[in-house]
């Protein structure tokens, strides 16, 4: 590739190189099994989507919405976008803020895959059992 300067217009050399994902060769297996564990956690607190979603979404049966539009019709769209994307907020939240946390905690436990202990398959465990737990005193604490 050439690079164009002010002291050579027609470029100078530039020799680059590219590093591709965790799947390029030469990569250990310690981190490919740390990236996978990321997929895996991101999985498990996915996997109860609908168990999330279904009670966040039942909330707003029977509700009275006010939609603003030029007539009925624009008027109903509204309403029906203010809820739409408060539920998706809202589930995403419930989903994601978690799911986050476990990420988060995963790779504090694996100091991003440079550990030898504990592996991806116990961190993975550890993360999501930290954060459930968490998540458990956090409702207690609401509850009181």
């Amino acid at each position: 590739m050439r690079v164009p300067d002010a002291a050579n217009p027609r470029g100078s050399r530039l020799n680059m190189q590219v590093i591709m994902g965790h799947h390029a060769m030469g990569v250990d297996q310690r981190l490919k099994d740390h990236e996978d564990g990321h997929r895996a956690i991101a999985e498990r607190f996915y996997a109860d989507a609908e168990k999330v979603a279904k009670p966040i979404a039942l909330k707003w049966v029977g509700q009275n919405v006010p939609g603003k539009g030029k007539d009925a019709k624009a008027a109903t769209k509204e309403a029906l976008d203010v809820v739409n994307n408060k539920v998706c907020d809202d589930i995403l939240k419930a989903l994601n803020g978690p799911c986050r946390k476990a990420q988060d905690a995963f790779d504090r436990l694996t100091d991003h895959g440079q550990n030898e202990r504990p592996d991806a398959k116990e961190a993975i465990e550890k993360a999501i059992e930290e954060v459930t737990k968490a998540e458990k005193d956090k409702d207690k604490d609401k509850a009181k």
